[in-house]
């Protein structure tokens, strides 16, 4: 049985959009639990580790079963998403955590 609940867009522009807002999701959560990690924050770690491996999960079954999912629109969303996440994460944990 074949899971199907998402599919990756056919248009460069939806890849990149898609792509990118997946990634910037990803780096949220990394960035976020990195900073649970060095804060000593249980709670934090667990449930950034628990989205983490699903979102990697889903995004390996999107794109290693589907070469149509592996472009450069997609590629340049990646990157860009991947950035934004980072900065929103650490902007967000700062104030979340006040450090």
């Amino acid at each position: 049985m074949r899971w199907k609940a998402f599919s990756v867009p056919k248009t460069a522009r939806g890849q990149f959009t898609f792509f990118f807002v997946a990634e910037m999701i990803c780096f949220f959560v990394i960035v976020a639990n990195m900073r649970a990690v060095a804060l000593a924050n249980y709670f934090g770690a667990a449930a950034t580790d628990l989205l983490f491996g699903l979102q990697a999960w889903g995004m390996m079954k999107l794109t290693v079963e589907n070469a149509e999912a592996r472009t450069f629109a997609g590629g340049i969303g990646t990157t860009l998403g991947g950035v934004c996440g980072t900065l929103l994460s650490i902007w967000f944990t700062k104030h979340l955590f006040g450090r």
